[in-house]
Parts: C-alpha cells; sequence; structure tokens
C-alpha cells in the first residue's frame, strides 16, 4: 500500500539540503500543521496556495533565498501561532491580513527587504509575544509578562 502524502502533518525539513523552489502543489496537504523548510536553499516566491493549509500552525521558512511578497490573504491561516521567515530576499509590505492571525504569538520577519512600515493591527494580537523586523526595518520585540500573584 503507497503512502498517502496528502494526509501528512508534520514536514521538518530544515537543513535537509533542499534546492529550488517550494511547488504550489503545497496547498494541497490539508492536514499540515507544521511546515519547516528553513535552512536549506530553496528560491522563488511562497506560493500563494500556502494559504489553503487551513490547519497550519508552524511556518519556518526562514535562511533560505525566498524572495516576491507574502500572499495578500495570509491572515486566512487562523490557527497559525509561529510565521518564521527571517534572513530571505522578502520584499513588499507586510499584508494588512497578518492582522487576522489571532492566534499568532511568533513573527519573525528580520532580515529581509521588507517595507518599514507594520500594520499597527499586528501591534494589538492578544497572544503576539515576539515580533521581530530588522533591517531595514527598526527590530520590534514585545515582551510578554506573566503576572505573579
Amino acid at each position: 500500500m503507497a503512502a498517502r502524502i496528502d494526509t501528512l502533518r508534520h514536514s521538518e525539513l530544515a537543513g535537509a539540503g533542499l534546492r529550488g523552489t517550494i511547488p504550489s502543489t503545497i496547498g494541497d496537504l490539508s492536514d499540515l500543521t507544521m511546515l519547516d523548510l528553513s535552512a536549506n536553499t530553496l528560491y522563488s516566491s511562497i506560493p500563494n496556495s500556502i494559504v489553503r493549509l487551513a490547519a497550519l500552525e508552524t511556518i519556518r521558512l526562514s535562511h533560505n533565498a525566498l524572495n516576491g511578497t507574502l500572499p495578500s490573504n495570509i491572515g486566512s491561516l487562523h490557527l497559525l501561532r509561529e510565521l518564521s521567515l527571517s534572513n530571505n530576499l522578502i520584499s513588499g509590505a507586510l499584508p494588512s491580513s497578518v492582522s487576522d492571525l489571532a492566534t499568532l504569538e511568533t513573527c519573525d520577519v528580520s532580515f529581509n527587504r521588507l517595507e518599514s512600515s507594520i500594520p499597527s493591527a499586528l501591534l494589538q494580537l492578544s497572544h503576539l509575544s515576539y515580533l521581530y523586523a530588522m533591517p531595514p526595518a527598526v527590530l520590534v520585540l514585545i515582551l510578554s509578562f506573566t503576572w505573579m500573584f
């Protein structure tokens, strides 16, 4: 019996020596909760089909050569808790839809070519603990505090 890749839940391939582009068929992995393709040699843009991954909680695409802009409707990933895209060549602005990521805890878009403006609504997300957005943008770090009684 052949394995069914469309039921894949975790893809942890950090530093696996992958080269090339992220295929648009990535959006067919509807059960995927974690996508970690960091520290490879991936280039081109992040496919728009990634927003079809409704179960996705973690995206780690740091330390590649990804370029282009982020999918404008990335905010439709309502379960996303971690968005890690640092050390790429991503350009443009963060889409305003990122403010729809109500469960987002960590957002690292540092060391890209993003415009320096950060959607103000992003800073209002109640679960957001860390936001890294530096060169050319200014580093923004939101610390979470635990009240002790």
